[in-house]
Formats: structure tokens, C-alpha cells, sequence
């Protein structure tokens, strides 16, 4: 059964925000420049941080949409671009 997509998005970006990952979406959470090999520990310790929110938005998007369109978007790696492609 197909659902409304206002309503898919609302419930999307409420999951988004409770699970702290809604910035990555929306793009006030841009994807930091990844760290050299010489960099702290902080600053790697960051980038993962970043990359693991980043995992948690794409798939609660992909989770959230029906299969047939989950097997379309599956390829797409950004979240912000897959979180777009429901507005």
C-alpha cells in the first residue's frame, strides 16, 4: 500500500532528528574533508562520527521507503542526495 509522501517525509525527518542525523539531510552537516594519515586522534575520531550519522540517515531513509523504490535508490551513497529524492 503506497502512503502519502508529505507524510512519509514528516515521519522521515522526525526519525532523522530523533536519531541526531538530520542536519546530514537537510545540509547544515556538510561531509567534513576526510583526515590525512598524520592526523590527531580527535579529528579522525570526527570524520567517523561523521561517517557513522551519515550511514544511519541513508538507511533510515531506505528503510522507510517501499521495496520497489528501496531496490531503485540502493546505489545512491549520499544521504542528502537520497533524502531529496523524496521532496
Amino acid at each position: 500500500m503506497a502512503r502519502n509522501t508529505a507524510q512519509w517525509a514528516t515521519e522521515i525527518n522526525l526519525l532523522l532528528k530523533q536519531k541526531q542525523v538530520y542536519g546530514i539531510n537537510n545540509g547544515c552537516d556538510d561531509k567534513p574533508e576526510e583526515p590525512s594519515a598524520n592526523a590527531t586522534s580527535p579529528e579522525k575520531a570526527s570524520f567517523n562520527n561523521w561517517m557513522n550519522c551519515h550511514s544511519i540517515a541513508r538507511s533510515a531513509i531506505l528503510l522507510g521507503r517501499e521495496p520497489r523504490i528501496q531496490a531503485e535508490y540502493m546505489v545512491v551513497d549520499d544521504a542528502k542526495m537520497l533524502g531529496k529524492s523524496y521532496q
